[in-house]
């Protein structure tokens, strides 16, 4: 795993990135020590940047290489009560996992994908940012793409 030193005005943090042939183990682990915490969930392209899901249940990534290319699939949002609301999105064509260690635990990962920027999975994100739920966005079941 490559390891840098990254400073950022709300925290020091490394940055670690996993080899291809880790990522299915590193992302099963990261859903074991975080599934049912609140999780934010960014798109971030070099056009534009936008906020998928805020303030929700993560529920799970992982890895689909059956089909030979890999694919990361992000699952989030309530499965229970009256009416459940859940969000997968598909990440085609990833490049890069990485995670983002602040103060020795694993706060993030960001999923870089070819040519389409990445996508940033936090962790009970910092308060007092903007939030836009999932009955605003609706479901995605779309490829990676920037779509949501």
């Amino acid at each position: 795993m490559a390891t840098r030193q990254e400073t950022t005005h709300e925290t020091n943090y490394e940055t670690f990135e996993a080899r291809r042939e880790n990522w299915a183990n590193l992302l099963n682990a990261f859903t074991a020590r975080n599934q049912a915490r609140t999780c934010r969930l960014e798109v971030l392209a070099p056009e534009e940047a936008r906020l998928l899901v805020d303030d929700r249940p993560f529920l799970a990534i992982s890895l689909d290489d059956a089909k030979g290319e890999p694919c990361i699939i992000v699952e989030c949002g309530d499965t229970a009560g009256e009416s459940p609301r859940s969000l997968r999105h598909i990440i085609t064509d990833p490049t890069a996992v990485r995670e983002w260690r602040p103060h020795g635990s694993t706060d993030a990962l960001e999923i870089e994908v070819r040519g389409q920027g990445k996508v940033v999975l936090t962790i009970n994100p910092h308060p007092g940012r903007e939030t836009l739920h999932l009955d605003e966005v609706g479901r995605s079941e779309a490829p990676m793409g920037i779509s949501g």
